[in-house]
């Protein structure tokens, strides 16, 4: 099949959806002119690192493929701008070439199997959105807060360190948290002014604080999967608050 495709060597964008294929995928390497690429529910376990020599790439895709790793190689699609690996593949750990991807902006690696924040996230300084849901990281690297992330989606667990770096993301404005929340994390939060999305779900909030007011900048809010019982005034004062999801909660 990729045999056929390659004599439209003109070709920009590539997706490919519940296909069966060769994993050498060897013939990536001939789509010259590829920006972006997707695959997803593909049976495969590994990317060749063929598909690395495909510079004018800027977006790479994987979902639901069982991917175990990344090409060793991956540092040399020097322009790509958004990389997203999340929903059920397998990675665990990162290739340190992926420190040379100075130009990518988006980080997506929700769902796989990391047990150890990758300190590797920490060396792409033009991070804008980063989402590392889904685990339970105890350690979150003080550095975190270097990176100017416009958007983070992170679970917090009960046990977590260092909580305060993630309450101190000043340039931050959309933020998605899960996991365990305390009324002291909610106050915290409160203290983020750039903030335009709030999502806090999952974790058994049971107050929206009063100090909600001091995000004036609120534009959608997502508190759904609580156990909140009650709206209290101070919300209604978000005046620019077009989107407010609360749905299963404590409510009677």
């Amino acid at each position: 099949m990729l045999d056929a495709l390659s004599r439209m060597t003109y070709i920009t964008d590539l997706e490919f959806m519940g296909c069966s294929f060769d994993e050498k995928l060897t013939s990536f390497s001939k789509f010259t002119k590829l920006k972006s690429l997707t695959i997803s529910n593909c049976p495969l376990t590994r990317l060749a690192e063929e598909i690395c020599d495909l510079k004018s790439l800027t977006s790479l895709s994987a979902y639901t493929t069982k991917i175990s790793a990344l090409p060793s190689n991956i540092g040399n699609l020097t322009n790509l701008v958004s990389l997203d690996f999340s929903e059920e593949n397998c990675l665990s750990t990162l290739p340190k070439s992926i420190t040379k991807l100075k130009n990518l902006k988006e980080l997506s690696l929700s769902m796989n199997e990391f047990k150890v924040f990758p300190l590797e996230i920490l060396e792409l300084t033009q991070l804008e959105r980063l989402d590392i849901a889904w685990y339970d990281f105890i350690d979150i690297p003080s550095d975190l807060k270097k990176l100017k992330l416009q958007f983070l989606a992170i679970n917090l667990p009960v046990n977590i360190k260092c909580i305060d770096e993630i309450c101190t993301l000043d340039n931050t404005t959309e933020l998605h948290i899960s996991g365990h929340i305390t009324p002291e994390t909610m106050d915290k939060i409160c203290t983020l002014e750039k903030l335009t999305h709030l999502g806090v779900t999952n974790s058994d909030l049971e107050h929206i604080p009063k100090k909600i007011t001091n995000l004036k900048n609120l534009e959608r809010l997502d508190l759904s999967y609580n156990q909140i019982s009650e709206i209290p005034i101070e919300v209604t004062k978000l005046k620019k608050l077009g989107s407010f999801s609360i749905f299963c909660n404590s409510f009677k």
